[in-house]
């Protein structure tokens, strides 16, 4: 859900989501994990 005053996403929960969330690969694949799919999107920022 995304908040009409600011745009930023949360979740069911009420938790906010990073701004980029829609990158992470675990969004579309049930293969990849929150956490592998996070590591795969920003694997060569560093």
């Amino acid at each position: 859900m995304d908040c009409p005053n600011c745009g930023a996403c949360y979740n069911a929960s009420g938790q906010r989501l990073r701004d980029d969330w829609r990158g992470n690969p675990s969004v579309y694949d049930d293969e990849i994990g929150d956490l592998e799919g996070f590591e795969i999107q920003h694997g060569g920022d560093w």
